[in-house]
């Protein structure tokens, strides 16, 4: 079940990346690209260990920042950012 929920956001962040690169100057693609796949790519290296620490000293805390975080990240999509 879990499985089939990731792979659905996988699908829906893949289609999105790539339409939004088709907005993007010729000029500059290939580095918005770039910039796109060096940060997704950070993220899932230094995910896990990130996420283990922070579950070893916040425990259960790690939820309030997830969920703050997440309202960060919806204000900022909200107003355009």
């Amino acid at each position: 079940e879990e499985q089939n929920v990731r792979s659905i956001g996988h699908v829906a962040r893949a289609s999105a990346s790539a339409a939004q690169t088709y907005a993007f100057p010729a000029a500059v693609k290939a580095r918005y690209v770039g910039a796109h796949q060096a940060t997704f790519g950070l993220g899932l290296a230094l995910g896990p260990t990130v996420g283990v620490l922070a579950w070893a000293s916040l425990a259960n805390g790690v939820w309030l920042i997830c969920g703050l975080l997440g309202v960060v990240a919806a204000g900022c999509a909200w107003i355009g950012v």
